[in-house]
């Protein structure tokens, strides 16, 4: 086995043992809802055809739905659906390792960059979560790739696998179309560099919008009224600063080093500087949806595209190693202290579930917050106590109601595949399910320290967890907490 091999395996076995223990997170709501999307299907197509919020992503529920058939070494259910997303997120680190180490220059820099990825916030919260990012993510790096080879060379093989990796990336989520556009902007400075530079221009930028006419063609109506929904958050500016401060927060020390590589590199080659200010594009590229559509997207839409950034994370730090400075001194030892300065950076950003986060999610609203530190994966976000209490004092109860904040669908989750008898007791505001009246003895499941009803004499709490309370009826209650 060749030294570099044995590196990046080594390293993929390591990142392995560090992301496990994501394995065994607590299903929240929007990964409840893939997965009953997924399960009330009776097959793929009709998958395809049930798009009726942005949550059903398509292509990465139905490839869950293909691997939901596989559990052969008989795991728990929700165990084995993560591990899908845990099998890409090594994806992830090997091919950015493989692929783009000739373009980082070195193994170090594959290192650094590999490792701040590993160790980012938001890495950590995707890695193994029920939703197609951790996909998307993969199929940008892919597609990044072959624009970049592409630029360089047309070779129709890598044109048609352009078009596939296109069209399953905006099958999974309509706007990674915007982390497409960024692995084109990424490649700009090599197609302009070329005589045929019209043809590779219109090449990159059109296959995109070609797969997003395929995928979505056949269900237009469907596509336009999901479009019509009008989900995300209204401060738009808000939005973008939270996602450069998400990426930013997490690479700080390598992100210094990258810029101070950009400016060494822009000044020697002054004659290329036009060319590569392009890439100042992909800093603002997050900010077209958030400016151009009716509503900004939630903050997880842009985690994909984060990618893409690693990738100039990468060549920066190229440069980095490149300069004089850099060059008068070993470099071995130049490398072992960047190597030991991004350890320690993103060791402490893992300590006590990723310490970034707590520092930064103030900037979120806590109920918004799904880029730093999302109650969904803290350590008070737990069900299993909540469940074991009512197994054992409440079988007289005819209503369990779950307020809307309180994750109602996480528990239908786990009632769906442990407990037949409660599950026909729980009931929550969602869809078509209304409750309009509680009855003395109902139960009330709150999320912590919320209100349940306008007087406190017609409830008592009964129990109270770290993430729920949990209240009885003592009268008829009309306007309790929805």
């Amino acid at each position: 086995m060749k030294k570099a091999s044995a590196t990046i395996y080594l390293f993929i076995i390591a990142a392995g043992v560090f992301l496990l223990n994501n394995l065994f997170r607590v299903v929240w709501f929007d990964e409840s809802l893939t997965v009953f999307s997924m399960i009330q299907a009776k097959n793929l197509t009709e998958i395809y055809q049930n798009y009726i919020i942005p949550n059903n992503q398509i292509v990465y529920t139905c490839l869950l739905r293909l691997w939901s058939d596989w559990n052969l070494l008989g795991l728990s259910y929700d165990v084995y659906l993560r591990l899908l997303n845990y099998l890409i997120s090594l994806v992830i680190l090997g091919y950015l390792y493989k692929r783009f180490k000739s373009r980082f220059g070195s193994k170090t820099v594959c290192f650094c960059v590999g490792l701040t990825l590993l160790f980012s916030p938001p890495f950590q919260i995707y890695s193994t979560a029920l939703r197609g990012y951790q996909l998307s993510m993969l199929l940008i790096l892919i597609a990044a790739d072959l624009s970049l080879e592409i630029a360089r060379k047309i070779s129709w093989q890598k044109v048609i696998l352009y078009l596939i990796i296109s069209t399953l990336a905006v099958g999974t989520i309509p706007t990674n179309l915007l982390g497409l556009g960024m692995g084109v902007i990424l490649s700009l400075p090599i197609v302009f560099a070329s005589k045929n530079w019209l043809k590779k221009l219109i090449i990159l930028g059109g296959i995109p919008f070609l797969g997003l006419l395929i995928f979505y063609l056949p269900i237009a109506d469907k596509f336009i009224n999901v479009c019509k929904l009008g989900e995300g958050i209204p401060d738009r500016w808000h939005v973008y600063k939270i996602v450069l401060l998400s990426f930013a927060s997490s690479a700080f020390v390598v992100l210094v080093a990258a810029l101070i590589g950009f400016v060494r590199y822009f000044k020697s080659k002054k004659n290329r500087k036009l060319r590569y200010l392009w890439w100042i594009f992909l800093i603002i590229a997050p900010l077209i949806p958030c400016l151009c559509l009716h509503i900004a997207p939630y903050y997880r839409v842009f985690y994909p595209t984060f990618i893409v950034w690693y990738i100039l994370l990468g060549i920066g730090l190229k440069h980095f190693f490149a300069l004089r400075l850099m060059r008068s001194i070993k470099k071995k030892a130049v490398r072992l202290a960047l190597g030991v300065v991004v350890t320690l950076w993103v060791a402490v950003s893992a300590w006590q579930n990723v310490l970034l986060g707590e520092i930064f999610s103030w900037q979120c609203n806590p109920h918004q917050d799904d880029l730093f530190m999302p109650y969904y994966v803290r350590d008070d976000f737990e069900l299993s106590g909540v469940m074991q209490f009512l197994r054992e004092n409440h079988l007289r109860s005819e209503t369990i109601y779950c307020s809307f904040d309180s994750d109602p669908l996480a528990f239908m989750f786990y009632l769906t595949y442990n407990d037949e008898v409660y599950l026909r007791k729980f009931k929550y505001n969602v869809g078509n399910m209304q409750i309009k009246r509680l009855k003395p003895n109902d139960l009330v499941i709150v999320r912590k320290n919320a209100p349940v009803a306008n007087s406190n004499r017609k409830v008592t709490k009964i129990a109270e967890f770290p993430f729920h309370d949990i209240y009885k009826c003592e009268e008829y209650i009309d306007d309790f907490i929805r």
